[in-house]
Parts: C-alpha cells; sequence; structure tokens
C-alpha cells in the first residue's frame, strides 16, 4: 500500500510505535520521507486503545489533544470509538459509518500477516484430509497468554475438557507442562503447535460485531477444526461450514455433543477440515474492504487538514471533555472558571 503525503507532523500514542516506520507498518501503510514525526507538536494525532489503560499515554494524549488539528483514534482491539474527542476512527466495527468519520480496519488477512500466512487452504478433499489425520495425536488445543478476556474463553476450556482433554499450550492455564508463549511466539509458532490437534478453541477475547482476529485463521491454517466465540457476524469473514460456531448451540450440552459427533466421525471431520476457508464472495469482500481503507487512509492525508476537522466546539462537548481529561464536572465550573478554561485550551 502507498500513499503520498505532503510536509505533516505526525505523531501515534502506542508502546509498539516509537517512529515513521514502526508507525507505517502498523497502518499497513507506506509513510514517504517528508513526513515528519513529532511528539510536541503533531498536526495529526493517532491515539490507540491504550489512552485508556495506561496512565503515561493518556497523560501524552490530554497534553497534545489541544495542539493536534485532527486526532484518529484507532482501535486495534474491541473499542468503541469517542467521535467527541476524535474526528475520526479506525476500527473494526462493521455497522459503523458516522458519516465517514469511521474507516474499518484492513480484512484480518491483511491486518495480521504475520499470523495469515496463506489465504486458501491447502486440503481440498476428503481424502486429503483423512490422510492428514493419521497425523494428528491430540484431541483439542487452547493457546492464550491472557487470563483477563471474556469469560467465555475459560468456559470453554473447562467445559469441552469434560469431554475429553483439552491442551492448553499457552501462559494462561498452562497443563502441558511447557513454557506458554505470549503474543509474539504466537505468531512465531502458534500454527505449528496446533497442528497436531482435531480441534482448536479459538475465541476473541471480546464479543464485538466485526471484530474477527487471527485466532480462527491460525485455527484453520494448522487444519484444525475451529470451536469459535466472539464476533456475532463471524460467518461475514468466514465460510460457516469450515468451523463450529458456538453461537449455533442453544446450550452449551449441545455444543458439546455436536464436538462429540464430530469427533467420533472422521468422515465429518475430514469434510469441515477440507471446505474452502472463505467462499468466493467473501473473499472479494475482503480484498474490498482491504481497498476502501486504503483508499480513506489516502483522502484522510491528503488535502487541507482544516476541510476535513470534524470534532464539535461548544457548551456541552466541551464540557464533555473537561470532565474527561480533568475529571471535573459541569457543576464545579462556574461560568467564569468554564469561559477561562475554554481560552486556555484554544488559544
Amino acid at each position: 500500500m502507498l500513499l503520498y503525503y505532503k510536509n505533516m507532523k505526525v505523531y501515534f500514542l502506542h508502546p509498539r510505535i516509537h517512529d515513521l516506520q514502526s508507525m507505517g507498518k502498523y497502518l499497513k501503510i507506506t509513510l514517504p520521507s517528508d513526513v515528519a514525526w513529532d511528539s510536541e507538536a503533531p498536526e495529526i494525532l493517532f491515539a490507540s486503545e491504550w489512552i485508556y489503560y495506561k496512565s503515561r499515554y493518556y497523560k501524552k494524549f490530554k497534553k497534545l489533544w489541544p495542539k493536534a488539528k485532527l486526532r484518529v483514534f484507532y482501535a486495534g482491539e474491541a473499542v468503541e470509538p469517542d467521535f467527541n474527542l476524535f474526528d475520526y476512527a479506525i476500527g473494526f466495527d462493521y455497522h459503523h459509518d458516522f458519516d465517514g468519520r469511521f474507516i474499518r480496519l484492513p480484512s484480518p488477512i491483511h491486518f495480521f500477516p504475520g499470523f495469515i500466512v496463506r489465504h486458501e487452504n491447502d486440503i481440498m478433499s476428503k481424502e486429503s484430509a483423512l490422510t492428514l489425520l493419521k497425523e494428528k495425536t491430540g484431541f483439542c488445543s487452547f493457546l492464550y497468554s491472557n487470563p483477563d478476556a471474556h469469560p467465555m474463553r475459560d468456559r470453554l476450556f473447562y467445559e469441552i475438557s469434560n469431554y475429553r482433554r483439552v491442551d492448553s499450550l499457552g501462559k494462561h492455564l498452562n497443563n502441558v507442562g511447557g513454557k506458554g508463549t505470549g503474543y509474539v511466539g504466537h505468531a512465531a509458532d502458534g500454527i505449528d503447535i496446533k497442528a497436531s490437534y482435531k480441534f482448536s478453541i479459538a475465541c476473541e477475547n471480546a464479543s464485538y460485531d466485526g471484530y474477527t482476529s487471527e485466532k480462527i485463521f491460525t485455527s484453520l491454517l494448522a487444519h484444525t477444526v475451529p470451536v469459535y466465540w466472539g464476533n456475532r457476524l463471524i460467518e461475514e469473514d468466514v465460510n460457516p461450514k469450515a468451523f463450529i460456531n458456538v453461537r449455533n448451540f442453544d446450550s452449551m450440552d449441545a455444543l458439546i455433543e455436536h464436538i462429540r459427533y464430530v469427533d467420533a466421525h472422521d468422515d465429518v471431520w475430514a469434510d469441515m477440515i477440507s471446505q474452502p476457508w472463505m467462499t468466493p464472495d467473501q473473499l472479494a469482500k475482503h480484498e474490498e474492504r482491504t481497498r476502501c481503507y486504503t483508499d480513506k487512509m489516502n483522502w484522510l492525508f491528503n488535502g487541507k487538514i482544516e476541510d476535513k476537522q470534524r470534532v464539535a466546539h461548544g457548551t456541552h462537548t466541551d464540557f464533555y471533555r473537561k470532565n474527561y481529561f480533568e475529571g471535573v464536572s459541569p457543576l464545579q465550573l462556574n461560568r467564569q472558571n468554564y469561559m477561562a478554561y475554554i481560552k486556555k485550551i484554544f488559544r
């Protein structure tokens, strides 16, 4: 992806972004040499979800917000944007548009290139899948390092374990004795260490429409049947014949019974393993989604910044930001103090 910018100062609040090179890599764009990295007075300020749960990023955001001409929220996780604070937002949301102020992230098959190394299934027949089955030595894998995900993740681990042993390969709930790896390690070897299993628990850390991460795709790449929970709209992204959608079952007992059935019938398992991961229509939508992201980012970085400003200013939105940045309720502000505050921020 290649975008052309003209003499803009930018900054990005994220622990993995510390210069233009890391910013371009994270945004999946190429930044030309005339864009300047400015940590003190950026014209375009990008802020990630880290401003909400790490104080040093919040404090920096608070300092830079009044200085920036354009503020863009970039949600690499399942977080709703706050358009009272940001002119534009980039995220996973499936239904957002907000009068052109929302930019949907590229398709997961492009957003997670370190994890998703191939987009098409190389097992294209039940016969090939049955041959592969002979190499499987484990029943089901569970590969996670985050202990603070939605409770459904752990529930799936324990409920399925009541039927057959589930091997927890990561740091969280590890039961195999090996030292589990974190996010970086999962990208490096997650597919390989799941490949010996028939099933994988592919559970997002949140339930959020449009939020499909790498988890279901790495499970497919390992030629396991993913047991998926998270995005209610997952069947928009992935062929429903290739995985078990937890939401399609009325109860946990019904889900476990279905897993038991697939586990007991090799031909059923092989049929799922040999399915295309995405239908032609789905694959076309993935490509179009990434093209739309590129086009909108291109638009965002071209033209006059002043023409793109969308954050409202006035009585109520200013009170809102006063409360957000300083924890001061409107009831604590008299008119004189309020006007002094406005002059301070927008001088």
